[in-house]
């Protein structure tokens, strides 16, 4: 059935295969209604090029993945926490240490319950809940740093920060993100918790010259680490995030603050009673 189009004088011309009758006003939006066909043309294939592009990322990141999965080696963590060698006297006793390690070990059943608790609290309150990478703390942290405009809160959990003080260069670029990605998931696949954090205490920096727990709790407060106080704890485990910046030594007004902050996040995860918290707030 063929279409006219009339114009004003009232003539038509044939249209498509249908017979339909417009006036001046419908051949405005008989108009229309053929340029919104050639808009819908283009956005098809608009549509067809972005699915087309999609295609390929997904294509090239998981074979990108599937390259840094098996090539995600942890056996140089291993080697970085070697322990010291003992040179021993006449008599049997220890008379020094030879190591290569910047730091000092110390067995995570030295360490006061505490001291693990006020790390956790403050640097990855979910550590015994993921396996690795902690998706809810990476979604937390983008939606902070958006609302503040900057960056004032990270999504990393203590296992990636392991992975990034043990095994990977200091320069930030993706493939080092996705290294620290799967290397965290091989981590946590061949240790346990205890064994990490472990580890992760006896490498991580605490500011001024001190690499691990053990050197840390000697320059800041002359003890063991099996030593050490709630307040004490706190107070080290809040330098972590700015070791430089915090070192109580150069800073102990924000270094305080720290502490204080660390001793309420140990009360908000059920670590302190509110007594506890607030008896370890007032020694100074």
């Amino acid at each position: 059935m063929p279409i006219r189009e009339y114009s004003a004088t009232g003539k038509g011309r044939l249209l498509f295969n249908r017979r339909v009758f417009f006036n001046k006003k419908g051949k405005i939006f008989l108009m229309k209604h053929v340029a919104d066909g050639k808009m819908g043309v283009q956005m098809r294939g608009l549509v067809k090029l972005g699915l087309i592009i999609i295609l390929a990322i997904v294509v090239l990141g998981a074979g990108s993945l599937l390259y840094f999965r098996q090539g995600a080696d942890i056996s140089h963590l291993e080697n970085s926490l070697q322990q010291p060698t003992g040179i021993y006297d006449l008599d049997g006793n220890l008379a020094s240490t030879i190591t290569a390690n910047k730091s000092e070990g110390v067995p995570i059943d030295e360490i006061p319950e505490h001291m693990k608790q006020a790390v956790v609290s403050i640097e990855d309150h979910r550590f015994y809940e993921h396996h690795g990478i902690d998706y809810q703390g990476i979604m937390r942290a983008l939606v902070k740093n958006a609302k503040a405009g900057s960056v004032v809160e990270g999504g990393s959990t203590l296992t990636q920060q392991l992975v990034k003080i043990t095994m990977l260069e200091s320069e930030r670029t993706l493939k080092r993100k996705i290294e620290e990605f799967f290397l965290a998931q091989e981590v946590e696949n061949q240790y346990t918790k205890d064994e990490i954090l472990e580890m992760y205490l006896n490498q991580v920096y605490f500011g001024h010259g001190a690499w691990g727990i053990k050197k840390a709790a000697n320059i800041y407060f002359s003890k063991e680490v099996s030593e050490l106080t709630v307040a004490e704890g706190a107070l080290l485990a809040g330098v972590i995030n700015l070791p430089s910046k915090l070192d109580p030594y150069k800073n102990l007004d924000g270094a305080m603050k720290r502490r204080d902050l660390v001793l309420s996040r140990m009360e908000e995860h059920g670590y302190l009673t509110k007594d506890e918290e607030a008896a370890a707030k007032k020694i100074r």
